[in-house]
């Protein structure tokens, strides 16, 4: 299920969930840590030489695509980021509501 909230201008779909799953998590760990980082998804392929594709760092960061490690290692490396830090350190950490 869905839900729209307008947010200080801004659009925001979120996914409404009894707990988000693992990919879901991830996923949403890594679009934050590359929007902190000012970057558009274009910019950080570019960082990464554009070694995957747009549409398959998209479905990561939305949780709808399962990723291999090389690929997670890439992505944090480019980041500077520990691949650990992506990672729920307890239930109590994995969000209701993304």
């Amino acid at each position: 299920m869905y839900t729209i909230e307008k947010v200080e201008e801004v659009v925001v779909k979120k996914v409404v969930s009894t707990k988000a799953t693992l990919a879901e998590y991830v996923g949403y760990q890594i679009a934050e840590k590359r929007k902190a980082y000012g970057y558009t998804v274009q910019e950080l392929l570019d960082k990464m030489s554009n070694q995957i594709s747009i549409s398959y760092l998209k479905n990561i960061e939305k949780g709808l695509d399962t990723f291999k490690l090389k690929d997670m290692e890439l992505i944090c490396k480019t980041l500077g980021i520990e691949v650990a830090s992506l990672f729920p350190q307890s239930k109590q950490d994995v969000p209701t509501i993304l």
